[in-house]
């Protein structure tokens, strides 16, 4: 069983972190996390003990006042962890620190709960002073990331923070919205407590937001104020961790991996001290209906996260910065996340395709220019061999067009069928990238005709075959999304979506093989994947037809989509055993984690066919020779 949640929760992170755990089988999975991150606790103990020891000798060494900022961040504050010491030392007067104790409750923070209503998406500024010019107590963060499958810190990974200020506002949303202005509290329930989400309104405010990547300790530090509490919440602060991001020139930053997201509370003890200091006497509601206990937080959030026996502490472990309150906090706590590489890779790769060939000189995306320079390979080498066989040559008309139908046939087709106007109807851009790669390419293998010899196809196959599975996921996917748009009895149906899928993948090839359009006249014949001898042929010479279909089968399960709620029920069954973890109308995995999955399945069968089509026919040709010739000797 442990090698089955080892291997599970790296995924199940990414499930579920955009989810707010409402269900019972969300709260399952939010449990499940937290038991396999049980392993990891002591390891976590021991990485926290080692950032308190080091920030105290720190301290210690010359400077035993309140450090600076930039003293306090300074490179090398935090050296790769290790133990020393006895069990217990009084490394600051006030402030003892137990190094060698294991717990199982070591500030283990793995619960993926909701995000909230605040957050931006866009416009967190990338820094570690966040706090602008809000008061408040001075409260400083060393947030640890921790791969919940190897138990070790993760380096370079983005921590995005973002709380209220002293009076409980979220930079952004000062007031309720109009209409709400005199709303009360919800009575009873999960929600109990909680007013609206006030609207945001100040664009500009970026204050209590801010994210920072961890160091090699895989730890992100931050400088903040303590965080104010609004109606039916307990004290938090939100955070999410990116694995991969980029940065904006504004200086904020845009992702679409997020691999946790969760909250941090604070000891009501501390709370309530806080609560008679400047500002926090002004919060508007400290004298009506008061600040929210942990145990009372709506939504169970606080709950859930000590997970099903109790034994985690979603709670920052504090320590004073001097000899009393006033001189501020430092908090510790660590996240569990998952490393998951390759499925990071996968990510980062659908990432990577979405990108600008060149921003200035051709500002067009990596995926579609790819698509076109493979089907202009291909297309020209089977004109040349139309040419070689027949003796007619192709005219340039008919050169540009069959290429432009065997790259858009699949686009045409899914638009065709879901009654829309395909883009190039509509838009310059497919033609500039269509006819003008196709061109470039005409022109390059004119120079250097060896370009289009089987054997160079074949090497390109070979090693380009995952490169080409991310840019059909894309296509597929973006493909399955023109469903959102269309009639409810066909964004329900799980054939349609298989249609859609196997047309965007290989509608265009196709159309083109039917028609025929690299040879000099157009004749209409039965596509070649219908005329393969053998039932083994046909399955692999139909794999760019099922494959698109698997890819949206796959896609559509693990993002929770109600056409495949059938399979996520039978799929559901076979996964979850005895722990209920993966429930039917849940997203078992965000879209673009999904279409790494997808990406990383259809890869698989691309490298099979590319080993089988070239290479294995070869070696066993060969090896039958040595075989004969061995018995004729």
């Amino acid at each position: 069983m442990r090698w089955l949640v080892t291997t599970l929760v790296p995924i199940l992170a990414v499930v579920y972190a955009h989810k707010d755990p409402s269900t019972p089988q969300e709260i399952e999975v939010q449990r499940a996390l937290q038991a396999a991150a049980y392993h990891c606790a002591p390891a976590i103990e021991q990485y926290t003990a080692a950032r308190k020891h080091n920030w105290a000798q720190k301290v210690l060494a010359g400077r035993p006042s309140l450090p600076g900022f930039d003293q306090l961040f300074a490179s090398g504050t935090y050296d790769t962890p290790g133990i020393t010491g006895g069990k217990e030392q009084a490394l600051m007067g006030c402030t003892p620190i137990e190094e060698t104790r294991i717990q199982n409750n070591s500030c283990v923070l793995t619960p993926v709960v909701t995000e909230g209503p605040y957050y931006h998406k866009e416009g967190h500024p990338i820094r570690q002073n966040i706090a602008e010019l809000q008061d408040g107590l001075l409260l400083l963060l060393d947030i640890g990331v921790i791969d919940v499958e190897t138990c070790k810190p993760l380096p370079n990974v983005l921590v995005d923070i973002w709380q209220a200020n002293a009076t409980g506002h979220y930079a952004g949303h000062p007031d309720p919205a109009p209409h709400l202005i005199n709303e009360q509290p919800q009575v009873g329930g999960k929600r109990s407590g909680l007013l609206s989400a006030f609207p945001r309104t100040q664009f500009e405010e970026t204050f209590l937001r801010g994210a920072w990547p961890t160091d090699g300790n895989g730890v992100a530090q931050f400088t903040t104020i303590f965080p104010g509490y609004y109606t039916g919440r307990a004290t938090h602060v939100h955070a999410k961790v990116f694995p991969s991001w980029q940065v904006l020139p504004n200086g904020t930053f845009t992702s679409d991996h997020l691999a946790h997201v969760g909250q941090f509370f604070f000891d009501d003890d501390i709370n309530l001290r806080i609560d008679n200091m400047h500002p926090y006497i002004l919060n508007p509601i400290r004298t009506t209906r008061g600040r929210t206990r942990n145990w009372r937080d709506s939504l169970n959030i606080f709950e859930d996260s000590h997970g099903p026996e109790g034994n985690y502490n979603p709670v920052f472990n504090l320590e004073l910065l001097g000899g009393v309150l006033s001189q501020g906090l430092i908090g510790y706590i660590t996240m569990m996340a998952a490393g998951a590489l390759a499925l990071r890779t996968l990510v980062q790769g659908l990432q990577f395709i979405a990108q600008p060939v060149h921003p200035t000189f051709f500002p067009y995306p990596i995926a579609p220019t790819v698509h076109a320079a493979r089907v202009s390979l291909v297309y020209q080498a089977n004109a040349r061999a139309a040419t070689a066989t027949t003796g007619a040559r192709i005219n340039w008309g008919t050169y540009i067009i069959g290429y432009l139908i065997m790259t858009w046939g699949g686009t045409f087709w899914t638009h065709r069928l879901l009654d829309l106007a395909p883009p190039m109807l509509y838009s310059l851009t497919p033609y500039i990238i269509y006819i003008s790669t196709h061109m470039a390419l005409t022109l390059l293998t004119t120079l250097i005709p060896a370009l289009l010899t089987a054997p160079v196809l074949a090497a390109l196959d070979t090693v380009l075959f995952p490169l080409d599975a991310l840019v059909r996921v894309g296509a597929i996917t973006a493909a399955t999304s023109l469903l959102s748009s269309t009639p409810p009895h066909l964004q329900s149906s799980p054939l349609t979506h298989l249609l859609i899928g196997a047309l965007a993948s290989a509608g265009g090839g196709l159309t083109a093989s039917t028609l025929s359009t690299w040879s000099a006249s157009w004749v209409l014949s039965t596509p070649p994947v219908l005329r393969a001898p053998t039932l083994s042929a046909f399955i692999w010479g139909s794999m760019d037809v099922w494959g698109g279909a698997l890819v949206a089968g796959v896609c559509g399960t693990l993002s929770g989509h109600q056409a495949f709620w059938a399979v996520q029920e039978v799929v559901g069954a076979v996964l979850r055993g005895d722990g209920g973890r993966f429930g039917k109308g849940e997203v078992w995995m965000g879209e673009v984690q999904a279409g790494a999955v997808a990406a990383g399945v259809l890869g698989v069968c691309f490298g099979m066919r590319a080993l089988r089509n070239y290479w294995w026919v070869s070696w066993t040709a060969v090896k039958m020779s040595k075989g004969v010739k061995a018995r004729v000797k």
